[in-house]
């Protein structure tokens, strides 16, 4: 009858109903590999240690190349990079710093640096082509939405390496005023149209006094994309050029550098405002990469005294000028080396005395205060204008103390002692203050 129907269609139902709810179940445990719940997508591992410095007239990039996936799978095909640029404030004197800066995943090292403001950033619309010489006119207003640009698509060199073995140089490149165009990739890359576009007017150039924005990304050839590099901020302006070293003096406490101003910038134009200048060294023979030891904050200081060099190394020292503006490096001056060899004796013994006794003339010193001393050379002659004859060639002594058995009754006889130290050159001290003695 008709409720017995009701029921029976009621009772179908339910029984519907827990099954679909027994498929839901087993469509969870089986993982991502159905179509209800599909695997995440593959992505390149992320760009690390982009690196960011302004040229003359361009800003140069390098970054390490990507050789696998997030899922740590390593790529076949040679992966391209994707590089973005965006233009940002003017260069703000009281704010600026020395170096690129990353704005986003900040190391450790730079946590303490505070970070930029670019909430509201210029969008230069109208400005003059730069040109050396040329002082730019920005006409500018600003615009929130004013995003990064797409400017190049980089792709490794690899030169005599087959293409399945894995590279480790670093990827360069730079960026002269490329044109770019709004872009923005997703998990899958696809060329955009119009790219790269034609160069046609100076909005798109570097323009002196300006701080821009980098970002890196990479795509493989099946269009898989990695999340974009850390942001890097760098202020960019006309490079100063190089110094020249005009002399070096080796004391035992400092390297003393001394040089010339840059006469012009690097494009052979007027310098800009000088500040100050930064004083690299590396090691001879090291990674030879330079690091900054000091800086002046005087463009009239042309002098510096390095206190932190190790004896018996050899180092490659240079000099930048750096802008008032931004604090920009300009050119490094030609390196020079300098060799830190121990070329320098220590002091002299102080407080020396001579006693006669019937087993010989007995001499006794203080011991000289250098950490590097290795013995004494006992001295004797019989005019106190010389010559002197060392007595304990070519063994030093090691203490304070020595006995001359060979002094003759009835003469007289003159002493001095001389410190000699544990470098390879064995250098000598000057000699200690001359004793008299008369042997009875």
């Amino acid at each position: 009858d008709f409720k017995s129907r009701r029921r029976n269609d009621r009772e179908g139902y339910r029984s519907l109903i827990f099954v679909f709810i027994f498929i839901l179940i087993l469509v969870e445990s089986c993982g991502h590999k159905t179509a209800l719940n599909p695997p995440p997508p593959k992505r390149l591992a992320p760009i690390e240690n982009l690196a960011v410095e302004v040229g003359c007239n361009q800003i140069n990039l390098k970054w390490n190349p990507v050789i696998m996936t997030q899922e740590a799978e390593i790529i076949k095909s040679q992966p391209q990079y994707l590089v973005f640029r965006r233009r940002g404030e003017k260069i703000n004197a009281a704010k600026a710093t020395p170096a690129a800066t990353p704005v986003e995943k900040t190391p450790a090292s730079l946590q303490t640096a505070p970070s930029p403001t670019i909430n509201r950033l210029p969008d230069p619309i109208e400005t003059s082509l730069y040109t050396p010489g040329a002082t730019p006119t920005v006409k500018e207003h600003f615009s929130p939405d004013y995003d990064f640009k797409l400017i190049a698509i980089v792709s490794e060199i690899r030169k005599d390496r087959p293409a399945e073995r894995i590279s480790v140089e670093p990827i360069r490149f730079s960026d002269n005023g490329f044109p770019g165009i709004a872009y923005t990739p997703e998990i899958k890359f696809k060329k955009p149209k119009g790219f790269p576009p034609k160069k046609m007017d100076s909005d798109i150039d570097l323009v002196p006094g300006y701080t821009y924005y980098y970002k890196v990304q990479a795509f493989s050839q099946e269009g898989l994309t990695s999340e974009p590099s850390e942001i890097y901020e760098i202020p960019f302006n006309i490079l100063p050029g190089a110094p020249i070293i005009t002399n070096t003096h080796l004391d035992p406490d400092f390297v003393e550098l001394t040089w010339t101003p840059p006469e012009k910038s690097c494009l052979n134009t007027q310098n800009p405002d000088i500040a100050g200048y930064f004083i690299e060294r590396t090691e001879v023979g090291d990674s030879e990469q330079y690091l900054v030891i000091g800086s002046t904050d005087k463009a009239a200081t042309n002098t510096y005294k390095d206190g932190t060099y190790t004896v018996n190394k050899q180092y490659r020292y240079r000099v930048k000028a750096y802008t008032t503006l931004g604090k920009i490096p300009g050119v490094p001056s030609e390196a020079i080396i300098v060799d830190t060899e121990d070329i320098f004796p220590p002091s002299a013994p102080t407080e020396i005395n001579v006693a006669a006794s019937s087993t010989g003339i007995h001499i006794v010193w203080s011991k000289s205060p250098e950490s590097d001393v290795a013995g004494y050379r006992i001295y004797r002659s019989v005019d106190v204008n010389g010559p002197f004859i060392c007595l304990n060639e070519p063994v030093l002594v090691q203490g304070t103390f020595f006995t001359d058995t060979t002094a003759q009754n009835e003469k007289t006889y003159y002493y001095a002692v001389a410190s000699v130290d544990d470098t390879k050159n064995a250098n000598e001290s000057k000699l200690s203050d001359i004793k008299k003695i008369i042997v009875p």
